[in-house]
């Protein structure tokens, strides 16, 4: 239901789905994964919209940051740039010019380390 949703969806909609208390769920997401619900469903949703944009930049479109934001839950595009320097570590154009190095020396969706 988690990967489902994108990472949008309520502690407690999750531990109803799987028949445990909130509080049981969120202690073993953070036993399993060291990370709090709120965290996991962040990391989640930035995963997606950051797969999002290689494939779209990939096959030659363009970024359009502001849309992909608004796709995958984000306030606006600085929401969705303040998420890449906060988890991939750089801002969206630095983050695109080292995958698209990555595309353009052969790597695809099907080679492991592509977004490693």
């Amino acid at each position: 239901m988690l990967a489902v949703s994108g990472g949008n969806l309520a502690i407690g909609e999750l531990a109803d789905a799987v028949g445990w208390s909130a509080r049981h769920l969120a202690e073993r997401l953070r036993v399993e994964t060291g990370l709090s619900p709120k965290a996991v469903g962040r990391v989640m949703r930035f995963d997606r919209a950051r797969h999002a944009l290689a494939q779209r930049v990939g096959s030659g479109k363009p970024a359009a940051l502001a849309d992909l934001a608004v796709s995958y839950g984000y306030c606006d595009q600085a929401h969705l740039a303040r998420e890449f320097r906060d988890l991939a570590g750089c801002a969206p154009s630095v983050w695109l010019s080292e995958e698209l190095r990555n595309v353009q020396a052969g790597a695809t969706d099907d080679d492991p380390d592509w977004f490693a």
